[in-house]
């Protein structure tokens, strides 16, 4: 009353029960004219040591009516006057108000140290059909209310399912673009996530029409909403760390930068610590080997930031002090001071099996309500994926001896014999006649993209190890080392090779700038320095495809305003046509150039379209020749078609289960004891 604030403030009950027991209020904002005795009586009603509280009424009443104690700086004993008495039923209230709320908190506690904890229940909800829950790849999947009664995870065709644990059937939320990086407002009425790599969006719980709260660059990396009405969240756009934005829309200020001369590579991940003065992120290296990633804090009010854990992405707070983050497929947790913000304990696991999403991003699909209530998804479903052999028909056979893994990247080699595939650890080969499976880089960084020169003995990749992408080339069996082949911009989003000129003498590749702009270049392989921009970032235009016969380039451009396919002449372009019809992504030739495949946009069909070619182009109307779920999250080519017609592919595979977990934070804290 005094000051027009609560003196413990936070999002939940829980979240008021943590800064009870573990914050000091700010005596500050108390009045400079009060006097010394109200002062220490204010202390002693809510000192947290029980037998160092004002235990009794009367101590209280004695203290508003005689006022004796003085601070150097309030009045002089001969100054102080008798409290009026409306000033003296003012006070009488709010020193009861205090030790009513410290009695009943401190009545609390030992009832919850010496009655049964409720009991931990776990629940299995499966997905299946039209409510399953469908990985993007990049961003987090689930989320959870604040109060643990309702789930949210992505599901098919770009929705999102709100599943209440009450009821049997999720509700659902379309029309909201290409949803991912789910997290809730602290009142639980809203969902926030990133359309796409374009904007960061809000829509409410109940459904309606989303709301944007500002536009980003780069690929999201993670989301946090304030009870102070602001938003933290982080892309991988080079340079910039964490941003805020108003949680009613506005533009986005910049918190961080990654330091790059101390290695830090980006900072991602964040999440509010209770009363908003501190964000938790991760701080991922350069080259971003996981095992070297850092937990860290930053103060808002002072901007500086420090690093609590070394080994560990993801954190996140929890009400009983502790941090929980990951591992691996494991969470950690360790005590955690939130008042000096400094880790205050040995870390230990506290549960396995939980999903990596996507290792080289450091995240997993876990949410934390600040009831307790935890939601994740189990085993290695968003992080594993098969590579089958399918022909014309869609019949699907899994190859000898390649195992589960994070595949995203596949290509075929010239002559039919061997595969390159990326994976989170690297570039790998797979020789199809005998099913030996071969390591082709070690470097620890993103390596992605891999294409066969024309003749079989080299394969282009493009990697990460510098803090930004660039091409490098190394010996496909394996001997000596790697060779740096192109640098472009060093603040590009990306750069990918993705084609060769029919006669292999030229590779082409995809650049993406930090708006999102992408653009088609080409580069000499005999002369490295010898580089052409073939098609501008006018429109975002990637994944070009050339011709066996060496006359056309296909491609996928944004230029209507979604992605299509379209065929141009190589190299010296025109003579463009549209090929798809409902847009398309990554267009492959045949090896005979007669026929033209890509995907459907949502990755779940293959489609093909007969041309004829030479001087002028004709195409066909493309048909779907088969349904196969592709992974497209996250790839530069999930597919690739051999020399007899069979088409190498990176299998989704579905997570089929969310597992929650109620009063999870009775099993923490046995796991983690606070001392």
């Amino acid at each position: 009353m005094l000051t027009g604030r609560a003196a413990f403030s936070g999002a939940t009950i829980s979240d008021v029960i943590a800064s009870v027991l573990e914050r000091e209020p700010d005596w500050t904002a108390l009045p400079p004219e009060l006097s010394a005795s109200l002062r220490a009586l204010l202390h002693g009603c809510i000192e947290k040591g029980r037998r160092e509280r004002v235990a009794d009424i009367s101590t209280a009443l004695f203290l508003l009516r005689e006022p004796t104690g003085n601070s150097s700086t309030g009045p002089q004993p001969s100054q102080v006057q008798r409290p009026s008495r409306a000033w003296w039923w003012i006070a009488a209230l709010s020193a009861a108000a205090l030790i009513a709320a410290a009695a009943a908190i401190g009545t609390w506690l030992p009832l919850g140290r010496h009655q049964s904890a409720a009991p931990v229940v776990r629940l299995a909800i499966t997905t299946s059909g039209p409510t399953s829950l469908e990985p993007s790849g990049v961003d987090r999947n689930v989320a959870i209310t604040p109060d643990g009664s309702r789930v949210i995870y992505r599901g098919n065709n770009n929705r999102l399912l709100v599943r209440a644990l009450d009821q049997l059937e999720p509700t659902v939320l379309s029309g909201l673009g290409q949803p991912i990086g789910l997290f809730t407002f602290p009142d639980g009425h809203w969902v926030g996530f990133f359309d796409g790599v374009d904007f960061l969006k809000k829509v409410p719980i109940t459904g309606g029409l989303p709301v944007t709260l500002c536009a980003i660059q780069g690929v999201p990396a993670g989301a946090t909403w304030g009870d102070d009405g602001t938003v933290v969240f982080a892309t991988n756009a080079p340079d910039i760390g964490l941003q805020r934005v108003p949680a009613s829309g506005g533009e986005a200020t910049i918190l961080t930068r990654p330091d790059h001369e101390r290695g830090e590579a980006d900072h991602l991940w964040p999440e509010f610590l209770p009363g908003n003065r501190a964000v938790l992120f991760t701080i991922m290296p350069v080259g971003w080997a996981i095992e070297n990633a850092q937990i860290a804090v930053l103060d808002l009010k002072s901007g500086t930031s420090k690093v609590l854990l070394r080994g560990g992405s993801h954190p996140h707070y929890v009400s009983t002090g502790h941090l929980v983050y990951r591992v691996g497929g494991t969470l950690r947790a360790v005590a955690f001071d939130v008042g000096r913000l400094e880790v205050a304990g040995t870390p230990a696991p506290v549960l396995d099996g939980v999903a990596p999403m996507l290792e080289i991003i450091a995240v997993s699909d876990v949410a934390l309500a600040a009831t307790g209530t935890l939601a994740y998804v189990p085993g290695a479903a968003n992080g594993d994926r098969t590579v089958v052999a399918v022909n014309r028909q869609g019949r699907a056979s899994p190859l000898p001896s390649l195992p589960l893994d994070s595949w995203r990247d596949i290509r075929i080699s010239p002559d039919g014999t061997k595969l390159a595939l990326a994976n989170v650890r690297g570039i790998w080969t797979y020789d199809l006649l005998r099913g030996i499976m071969s390591r082709l880089t070690t470097n620890p960084d993103i390596q992605k993209a891999p294409l066969w020169t024309l003749d079989g003995q080299r394969v282009i990749f493009r990697s990460g190890r510098a803090g930004y992408p660039e091409l490098f080339w190394t010996r496909a069996d394996g001997s000596g080392g790697d060779e740096r082949l192109l640098t472009r911009a060093k603040d590009l989003l990306d750069l990918t090779p993705d084609a060769l000129s029919a006669d292999g003498r030229q590779a082409l590749f995809t650049e993406i700038k930090p708006d999102h702009s992408c653009g088609i270049g080409q580069i000499s392989l005999a002369h490295p320095s010898e580089t052409r921009v073939l098609v501008p970032n006018v429109s975002c235009n990637w994944w070009p495809a050339v011709s066996p016969r060496g006359g056309w380039m296909a491609y996928e451009s944004g230029l209507s305003g979604r992605p299509e396919i379209y065929v141009e002449r190589y190299s010296e372009l025109g003579g463009r046509q549209q090929i798809s019809a409902d847009g398309g992504e990554f267009p492959t030739w045949s090896r005979d150039g007669r026929e033209l495949f890509f995907s459907s946009l949502d990755n779940r069909q293959v489609l093909a379209v007969a041309v004829q070619s030479g001087t002028t182009l004709t195409a066909l109307r493309p048909h779907t020749l088969f349904e196969f779920p592709i992974n497209g999250s996250f790839a530069a080519r999930p597919y690739d078609v051999g020399p007899d017609g069979t088409f190498y592919m990176i299998r989704r595979e579905q997570a089929s289960q969310l597992i929650v977990v109620q009063n999870w934070l009775v099993e923490l804290k046995r796991l983690v004891p606070r001392r």
